[in-house]
């Protein structure tokens, strides 16, 4: 179980750090579902779009980063990756082995979607 993050003690650093780290939990998760939907599926396709997510989380969490270590970098890092668990992965029971791309698209979508529900309540409070 993640550890309870208080929102209203995050400095704009922790902010990006928590960022960062769930673009991390959610390439990896990408990364092991294409292997799985390729090694032991066979399902090329939707493996294929597993990966352009890869891609895409590795591109915004680089990006997240830069930010947060050009604007603040001094500030200490105070936001782990034992406090997030499928913030913004996909859940592990998600792909199929009758996954289409469609439907690797659809799983990527409810993720993303999943991840800003996240935000809107930390800024509800």
């Amino acid at each position: 179980m993640p550890a309870k993050i208080d929102f209203a003690k995050l400095t704009p650093a922790d902010a990006l750090d928590l960022g960062v780290l769930m673009e991390e939990e959610a390439r990896q998760r990408y990364i092991d579902f294409a292997e799985m939907l390729e090694e032991v599926h066979h399902n090329r396709d939707a493996a294929a779009f597993c990966r352009v997510m890869v891609t895409n989380e590795e591109r915004h969490g680089k990006e997240l980063w830069k930010q947060r270590h050009e604007r603040y970098p001094e500030a200490p890092a105070r936001v782990t990756a034992e406090m997030l668990y499928d913030v913004e992965a996909p859940e592990q029971e998600k792909p199929s082995a009758f996954m289409t791309a469609r439907g690797a698209m659809l799983m990527a979508l409810d993720a993303e979607k999943k991840a800003e529900a996240f935000f809107r309540g930390a800024i509800a409070g």
